[in-house]
This record gives C-alpha cells, sequence and structure tokens, in this order.
C-alpha cells in the first residue's frame, strides 16, 4: 500500500480535513416563460364569476316616406360564461426537532419556503397552459381548454404535424382582436423563427429561401443571428411551460405528451369584461406570488410545524377573440 507522506493513507489523511458546505441549494431547475408576470389580475370573494358574451347586434332599418316604424325585439346573447374558483394548496411539514438541530450551515425553513413558492408558481404556470376541467375537474381550464374552436388554426392534419407557416401567424395576428398583446411558443419553435429571420422562408417544401426573412420580427441587419423578439411587432415570449411534445388527434390539439408537435397562442390581455384573458383569485389571498400562506404550529399529530401555501384563482376569457392558436406545430423550418 501507497505510503501519502506521512500518513499511512490518503483515507488517514482525509480524518483529518473536512471541506466546507456552502449555505443554500444552486438553482438547477430553470424555466422562463411565465404568464404570471401578463395576465392582469381580478379579485373577487365569490366561488364564480358570471359573465355574457354579445352573439348578435341590433340593425337599423330602411324605410321610405311616411313609413310606419316599428320596435323590434330580437336581442340575444350567446350562452352565460363562468369562471369557477380553483383551489391549489401545498402543505408541508417541518420537523421541530430537525429544524432545531440541523442549523450549520443551512436556514433549514428558508430554503424549504422558497423551494415551496418555486413549486406552486411552476405548477400554475402549467395550469395556465393544460390545465382543463374535463379531465381534472379539481383545475382551471387553461389557453388549451379555454380557447374556442373557431380560433384555432391546424397546422398538421390528423395525428402528424407539419412546420410552422408564416401565412397561418398572419392569419393568427388578424384573428385575435382588436390586436394580440402577446405571442407564446416553445423554444424550438422560437428557433425556427430566430432562423427564418436570419436566413428567410423556405418556399415550395425545399430549401431554397428567398430574402425578406428580417421582415418577420424585431431583428435588422446590426444583429443578424440574433434572436427574434416579436412577430408582426408583438412581443414574443419563448416558454418552457409550453412542451414540444404535444399530440394532436383529426388535426386539433390532443394532449400534453405523446407527440412532437407545440402550439403557438395569441393573447390579447385584460379584465374579462373587456374582453380579455385574465386571472380571477380570492382578494385575501393575493399575496406574494399569488399565494397566501398558513403555518399550523404546534401540529396535532406531529412535533413538527405545518406550512401551507394555498392560491384560490382561476384564468377567465372574455371574448373568444382574445385567443387564438396554431397547434400542431413541428420542429422544422419555417415556411411560407
Amino acid at each position: 500500500m501507497a505510503v501519502v507522506g506521512y500518513w499511512e493513507t490518503l483515507a488517514e489523511a482525509e480524518k483529518l480535513v473536512q471541506s466546507p458546505l456552502y449555505a443554500g441549494v444552486v438553482q438547477e431547475l430553470w424555466k422562463e416563460g411565465d404568464l404570471n408576470q401578463f395576465l392582469p389580475l381580478v379579485g373577487i370573494n365569490s366561488p364564480s364569476v358570471l359573465y355574457n358574451r354579445q352573439d348578435t347586434y341590433p340593425t337599423g332599418t330602411f324605410l321610405t316616406y311616411h313609413e310606419k316604424i316599428t320596435p323590434t325585439n330580437n336581442q340575444t346573447y350567446g350562452t352565460q360564461q363562468e369562471a369557477v374558483i380553483k383551489q391549489l394548496v401545498m402543505p408541508k411539514l417541518e420537523d421541530k426537532f430537525m429544524r432545531d438541530t440541523f442549523r450549520n450551515p443551512n436556514d433549514m425553513t428558508a430554503q424549504m419556503l422558497k423551494e415551496m413558492a418555486q413549486g406552486m408558481k411552476w405548477t400554475m404556470e402549467d395550469a395556465h397552459i393544460y390545465g382543463n376541467t374535463t379531465t381534472n375537474s379539481k383545475e382551471y381550464n387553461g389557453l388549451h381548454a379555454l380557447i374556442d374552436s373557431s380560433m384555432v388554426i391546424n397546422q398538421g392534419s390528423g395525428s402528424t404535424g407539419d412546420a410552422l407557416s408564416f401565412m397561418n401567424v398572419r392569419k393568427l395576428f388578424d384573428s385575435v382582436k382588436p390586436k394580440p398583446d402577446l405571442f407564446i411558443c416553445t423554444h424550438e419553435v422560437a428557433r425556427r423563427l430566430d432562423a427564418a429571420g436570419h436566413l428567410g422562408i423556405t418556399t415550395g417544401g425545399t430549401n431554397t429561401v428567398y430574402p425578406g426573412g428580417i421582415s418577420l420580427g424585431s431583428l435588422n441587419p446590426t444583429n443578424m443571428g440574433g434572436r427574434i423578439s416579436s412577430l408582426l411587432g408583438v412581443p414574443l415570449l419563448r416558454s418552457d411551460f409550453l412542451t414540444q411534445t404535444e399530440t394532436i388527434s383529426g388535426g386539433d390539439y390532443s394532449a400534453k405528451t405523446g407527440g412532437a408537435t407545440s402550439s403557438i397562442f395569441a393573447i390579447k390581455f385584460g379584465h374579462f369584461m373587456e374582453g380579455g384573458l385574465c386571472m380571477v383569485a380570492i382578494a385575501d389571498t393575493i399575496g406574494p406570488d399569488f399565494n397566501k400562506m398558513e403555518i399550523i404550529d404546534p401540529h396535532p399529530d406531529y412535533n413538527a410545524v405545518e406550512y401551507r401555501l394555498l392560491s384560490y384563482l382561476c384564468l377567465a376569457l372574455g371574448s373568444t377573440k382574445a385567443l387564438g392558436c396554431i397547434d400542431g406545430i413541428t420542429d422544422a423550418e419555417v415556411v411560407a
């Protein structure tokens, strides 16, 4: 056995040293593209909100001289809409014995609460897109469930997706009224848009390109090769909460995972009574990161403190025209 200087083995020498443990935990999990930074917040104190959408509008009548004027009574409204508040909860126990003895070098309570807040935020952001009361009645509806079928453009067909068509992006832009505030897509599709802005758009199903791709977004000749930050003058948000694994069936989005496609959403934000998309939440639960904290101390069953983060919230879509989508998009070169 080799001698390590004075000591017989390296293991013997290691008995006399200790590497320092730095406080905290290095963040390894990252997600960007959260919608909370854009969603207007409407506070209420009821289990839901009800609102009506315009269905028809009254029309005038042309008359000739001295013709009788007859009032009409044919005004109707669409199906009354309801946005129902749902409860999102994260309860965690902190053992008091561990809290009081495991104190160097970390503040265990602070680390736990930090991670809980991040977990609540990510759960909420996932629900903003993929929540569906049909598959889970305890959730609220996210973008895929809220959108009206008339506002969906199918890029693929059957169960097969296709490359994004920029003509469809223009159609999506025009469909949201009066104008979208935000486009949101996956990083994969955003990179394809970056390349199109740099190189141009493929035409005729070939690899040929034509000049003018810069007009896609905010790129200009001084930052060629950079990232597109807007489409048609509307900010583009790259989201880790949208997946490039969406499944389509009959051309329409059908599931978050299992496939190789994704969606682009165009959103008009605003109070639901102004026709926009917003978050509705119970007023006294609106705290930091939209969470309310409850502390149960002492805990009835354990020598522990229970921390609960709670959110009572849902999304409300005023007008169907405030939310549009292209689904069935593959990770492939953008076409005209």
